[in-house]
């Protein structure tokens, strides 16, 4: 296990047509692996359900926000850049001359907050762990999810206080 003092970022990462759920499964096991623990946290492939009519019939489907891209919470190091790189179906980092630049919180509350409850960040009565701020190392339940961010109540002084987060402030626990 590598240690850093690094905060991990989210990066999108461009895939071949098609290959962003294998690239996704890929990243998976090598966050189960372990080898990069606490370096490559999470890989998302951004959906939303979409309602469509087909031969007549009205279907709920999977649409991808973000074709032929995935987004990896990662902290990036050689080694992590190249792990990530090199895994069958991935074209590259999107930055200039295909050198990683991290997400905005801009860009991923625009990508996150698209459509929350389909995309599974976080629903309304999820435990999450504050992982920044003042409130680093609190436990809470989502009460609320808007634009701005998550609303949260956490326990203090056997009172439930309502909390206000940025998506990026928080972390789902099980």
């Amino acid at each position: 296990m590598i240690e850093t003092k690094e905060k991990p970022k989210w990066y999108a990462v461009q895939t071949l047509t098609n290959h962003e759920n294998k690239v996704k499964q890929k990243i998976d096991m090598i966050i189960q692996n372990g080898t990069y623990k606490n370096l490559i946290l999470r890989a998302e492939v951004p959906t939303q359900k979409e309602t469509v009519r087909q031969n007549g019939k009205i279907k709920e489907v999977e649409k991808k926000l973000l074709p032929s891209y995935v987004l990896v919470k990662m902290v990036m190091t050689r080694d992590t850049w190249y792990v990530i790189r090199n895994i069958k179906g991935v074209v590259g980092y999107v930055g200039p001359d295909r050198q990683p630049v991290p997400l905005s919180n801009e860009e991923l509350r625009r990508i996150f907050v698209y459509d929350t409850e389909n995309y599974g960040l976080f629903n309304v009565n999820d435990n999450v762990l504050v992982k920044d701020g003042p409130f680093t190392g609190c436990i809470g339940t989502v009460k609320e999810l808007n634009k701005n961010g998550v609303s949260v109540y956490l326990t203090m002084f056997d009172r439930e206080t309502k909390v206000d987060f940025n998506y990026e402030q928080l972390e789902k626990i099980s």
